[in-house]
C-alpha cells in the first residue's frame, strides 16, 4: 500500500539517497526499519527514469491522512 495522498516532489528535487531508498522522501531521515512505500516517481524523456520512493514510519502515517 502506498503512503500517499501527498504529492511527490519533482524528480529534480529528489536527492540521490531518496532515489536509492536510503532516505525518507518527505523529511530526509535515514531509513532503517519500518519504511513504507510513498509511490513512484517517473521522469519522461530519453532516459525514462522511474524509481520507487519510501517514507519513514512517521511521514508515512501522515501521508495517509
Amino acid at each position: 500500500m502506498s503512503a500517499g495522498t501527498r504529492r511527490l516532489p519533482a524528480v529534480e528535487r529528489v536527492t540521490f539517497g531518496q532515489a536509492k531508498g536510503w532516505n525518507c522522501i518527505w523529511c530526509g531521515k535515514l531509513l532503517t526499519t519500518g519504511a513504507v512505500s510513498a509511490g513512484r516517481i517517473d521522469e519522461a524523456g530519453a532516459r525514462g527514469l522511474s524509481f520507487e520512493v519510501f517514507a519513514c514510519p512517521d511521514c508515512g502515517v501522515r501521508g495517509r491522512s
